[in-house]
């Protein structure tokens, strides 16, 4: 029987995938969220979210950009949350 090569490179990266699955530890992964909504809560509520957000290791958001998210932008970033700003071109 002869073996293609292509069979054994499917095999060699079938090896690989797992040989490094181990490597990602719980530390390493960045957890991330999309917020929706936020520009229609209150200040306090925007905070009581941030404040849940950092308790449950939420590293990054996904939000709007524009004036109505500053305010949660910039408190969420002073508890150690990133933002990822989402652009729609179809939106109004």
């Amino acid at each position: 029987m002869r073996v293609r090569p292509i069979s054994i490179l499917a095999a060699f990266c079938c090896l690989m995938v797992f040989i490094t699955m181990g490597s990602a530890t719980a530390a390493a992964v960045t957890v991330g969220v999309n917020v929706v909504s936020v520009e229609n809560m209150s200040e306090k509520d925007q905070d009581a979210l941030i404040v849940q957000l950092a308790q449950n290791g939420v590293k990054t958001v996904r939000l709007g950009l524009g004036k109505p998210f500053n305010y949660f932008i910039i408190h969420a970033f002073e508890r150690g949350i990133s933002s990822i700003a989402i652009v729609s071109p179809t939106s109004g």
